[in-house]
Formats: structure tokens, sequence, C-alpha cells
């Protein structure tokens, strides 16, 4: 059941300003609420509330993402990467332009921005016809730049092709059962009979890749990429079996070529089966809100903290599985410090919270609103100050009670 958007919590009194210039630390790091605020804007409008009700107070806002679209310019910024422009081929081949970041010999990149479904037209969305060669181009670019290390946050794909597309750009080549080169996209999946991989292979000896992702479904079955995601993406419902069929032969080629076999993996269903073809080539792939995290060095900074505020535009049943509030929470709880979560809606009993690890829920908005209303980016950022400050009081409060001496 969902609650409105709305919440009272008493107002606690009694603290003196002298008090509240001695009280609390905390951190933030809310996800965007899609459609309405990043997570930048988010974070600093909660720390003005948390100062506000503690003057004083000291406030990290840390910017997040989960591992879907966004993930690579969070990470970016943290580690101050400076931008880099290559050509890359866009899902339907066609030449763009697309940014990874550098620091020192460490990239980041977003294959959304090569792969990505917003880059094609909603008529032409077809993933039977359409490719990650674009995401193997700015991995290409990325290491001509110098760079051993890349990250790739692999959400917001327009693709279904098991990353056969991203494994060609690196060099990959794929055989018709007359020995000639074909293009690996799935239209052309049931002809391949024999893949070459000797170049992406090495590629792999010489890169270090990181997929960053909150997608750990399988490539094939009921879970799979085609049956799960590919409707999302514009394939017809009496295709997604097919394309499931389609990718299973490819995985069988490119795992023979490869000599192991990741379709079972954890995250190899991810971007449409890109998160095979990378674990195919022995890269890590770990959750985005972890990659973020470690990079902000956020258990250092939430150990020093009296709590922790996150969020998303929905707490839900999907919130526990690796979602931004789940993944700090959970790294909060195991050093002791509790988290809050801020959320355009909450959709969860209160009973399920426990399965999120936060501490409590709290409704950004306080008042009945419109889903047009909820969504207005002004009211959201005056609202998510306010409900900070409000969680903020009531720990000022405890800590006063308690005696707290000055940090």
């Amino acid at each position: 059941m969902c609650l409105p958007a709305y919440a009272r919590h008493r107002n606690r009194s009694g603290i003196t300003e002298e008090k509240r210039m001695r009280t609390l630390r905390a951190a933030v790091a809310i996800d965007s609420f899609k459609g309405s605020l990043d997570s930048e804007t988010l974070g600093l409008a909660a720390a003005r509330g948390i100062m506000k009700a503690c003057a004083g107070a000291s406030v990290r806002v840390i910017p997040v993402a989960d591992g879907g679209e966004g993930t690579s310019a969070v990470l970016r910024k943290l580690l101050r990467a400076d931008a880099v422009s290559a050509k890359v081929r866009d899902p339907e081949g066609k030449t763009i332009e697309a940014e990874f970041g550098l620091s020192g010999k460490s990239a980041v990149l977003e294959m959304a921005s090569a792969s990505g479904l917003t880059l094609v037209p909603r008529e032409n969305r077809n993933p039977w016809k359409l490719s990650t060669e674009g995401t193997g181009d700015l991995c290409l670019a990325a290491a001509a730049a110098g760079a051993d290390r890349i990250t790739i946050g692999i959400g917001g794909s327009a693709t279904s092709d098991a990353g056969s597309g991203f494994l060609h750009s690196l060099g990959g080549r794929f055989y018709d059962m007359n020995g000639n080169e074909t293009v690996p996209v799935p239209e052309n999946f049931m002809s391949i009979v024999k893949a070459d991989l000797s170049e992406p292979l090495r590629f792999a000896e010489k890169v270090s890749i990181t997929a960053a992702s909150d997608v750990m479904n399988p490539l094939l079955g009921e879970n799979g990429a085609a049956m799960v995601f590919a409707g999302q993406k514009g394939a017809k419902e009496e295709d997604l079996a097919k394309l499931d069929v389609a990718s299973g032969h490819i995985a069988d080629v490119i795992s023979e070529a490869a000599g192991n076999d990741m379709r079972e993996s954890p995250g190899a269903g991810a971007a449409g089966g890109l998160g095979f073809a990378l674990l195919t080539l022995g890269a890590e792939l770990r959750s985005g809100i972890d990659l973020i995290l470690d990079a902000a060095d956020f258990d250092r900074t939430a150990a020093l903290c009296d709590f922790v505020i996150t969020g998303e535009g929905s707490v839900d049943r999907s919130t526990s599985l690796g979602k931004v509030p789940y993944g700090v929470a959970r790294r909060a709880s195991a050093l002791g410090v509790p988290a809050i979560a801020i959320a355009g809606r909450s959709c969860i009993e209160e009973e399920s919270i426990g399965d999120t690890m936060l501490t409590s829920v709290f409704p950004v908005h306080r008042t009945a609103l419109t889903q047009e209303q909820a969504m207005d980016p002004a009211l959201t950022e005056h609202d998510a100050e306010t409900a900070a400050f409000m969680i903020a009081r009531t720990f000022c409060a405890a800590l006063y009670r308690a005696g707290a001496e000055p940090y």
C-alpha cells in the first residue's frame, strides 16, 4: 500500500542555539528523483535543511547512482576525471560523439552514451537490428588515451545483442557456415556458427574492466535479458521467446570461442546481455552504488556520522534489489549508523522497512499533491530541505538530552 506523500512529525523544542552549534555530523547520499531533481541538487537541499536545524553541523553531500544511467557521471565527478570526446557508432551504426572520463590511467564511461535507448528514435527501436559496437568503440578510445582500467556504467541500453557488437568492435570476428564474415546483430545470430575472439581477449589482458550494474539477471530464460527487458526496447511480445533463442545460439558460439560460459552468471543479462560479453572477457561486475560509495570513501565518512540521509523517488519492494537507499543503508547499518530515506512516495509496509536496511522512510511532501505537483523541481527541492530539517532536529534533540559534547 502506498502511503500518501506527506507525514507528520512532532516538533522537538528546548534546543538552545548554543547546543545547536555543537551537535551533528551527517552524510547525505540521495539518488535522483527521476523527472524531477538530480542527486546533487537533492543532496544540497537536504544539507541546507540539516544545517538550519543544527547550525554548525558538519554535512557531507555524496552524489550517487545505482549502476544505471548517470553512474559514470557521478564517478567522473568523484574522481575529478577530465572529459574526453570520441567518435563512436550509435546502436544503428551512425557516427556520433560520446564522452568518457579520464583520470590518470583510469577511464570511466557510460554505455548509454554510445548504445543507449535515448539515442534511437522511437520508430527505430528494434533490438533485432541494434548493436553495442559503440560501447566497444568507446573502450578502444579510452585505451588509446592511455587507460588501462575502465569502469563502465551499463544501464539504459537500446540493445539485446548479448554484447556481440561490443566484442566485434574490439576485433572479434563472426562467421557463417560458408566462412563469410557476418555482422553480429540478433537478426543474423542464427546464421553465425563460429567466432574468433582472440583480439577482444588480448584487449582484456591489457585493460582491466569493471562494470557497474544494478541488474543481476542471467542472460537467458524467463528472467533473462530478452524476456525481461527487450519489450522495453521495442521488441514485440511475440518476438521475446525468439530473441531469447537467438541469444542462446550466439552465447553458444561466443562461449566456445572464449573457452568459458558465463550465461548463467548473475549480471550476464544486464544491458541486453552486454554483461555476458564483459564477463566472458573476465570483467568484474559490481553494484553501481558500492562502486560509488567506495570512490567517495563513504565508510570512513559514515563512521563519524550521527545519521545518514539517503533516498529515491519511490521507496518500494524493489529498493532492496540493489537500489541506492539499500546500498547506503546496508553500509551505514554495518557501522551502526542509522540511515533515513526521504522519498517522493513510500510504497512499502512498515514491517518491510527492515528488508531495505533503512531505519525509517520519510516522505518528502507533507501535503497531498497531484503527480504533476509532486514532480515539480522547485517544490521537491524545498520539501527535501524541509524533510531533512525535521529529521536533523530529531537527532539534535536526542543528542541534547544525552548531553552531547562538542566534536
